[in-house]
């Protein structure tokens, strides 16, 4: 099995949380690519058999970045492949969800969904620098975050051995 977790960030968050899931995934022996939206050759998704999907919420939705490329994979069959989404978003009911939003879409593009999308939390800090006026707001994962994805990585793997093993 082969398997490519693909990201859009904004502030650095949720290509950490893909990493993290790449991580995982390649504890239980899974080979997998972790690459941004921007780089990935749109073309050569096909060959893998797991891909992950995943961006930050803005606007209670994915980003437009993400979006984009999502209607780019829309001429690709995917019908035989699993799938996987999440996202980075604040500890808010309103905030929205990108992952939703991409968990969606790959139904519609006939992955099957390996697991529930997950959410990433992330919190706002303001940052004070010293000698100057105002403050630099940055949005920082939640504590935790990174090793539950790792968690969530390994589990997926585990999901992806036993779906290779009935397929022998």
């Amino acid at each position: 099995m082969k398997a490519i977790v693909l990201f859009d960030t904004l502030f650095g968050n949720t290509e950490k949380i893909a990493n993290s899931l790449v991580k995982g995934l390649q504890d239980e022996g899974i080979g997998a690519d972790c690459m941004s939206i921007i780089t990935a050759d749109i073309d050569k998704i096909v060959s893998y058999d797991f891909i992950a999907l995943g961006a930050p919420t803005q606007f209670e939705t994915a980003s437009r970045p993400m979006k984009e490329f999502l209607e780019r994979l829309k001429d690709l069959d995917l019908k035989s492949k699993y799938g996987f989404a999440f996202d980075t978003r604040l500890d808010d009911i309103m905030a929205g969800s990108a992952a939703e939003y991409i968990e969606k879409k790959l139904e519609t593009y006939g992955l099957k969904i390996l697991r529930p999308y997950k959410s990433a939390t992330v919190i706002w800090q303001e940052e004070k620098s010293e000698g100057q006026e105002g403050s630099k707001t940055q949005a920082n994962l939640e504590n935790r975050m990174e090793t539950l994805f790792e968690e969530t990585g390994r589990e997926i793997g585990r999901l992806l051995q036993h779906k290779e093993k009935k397929q022998e």
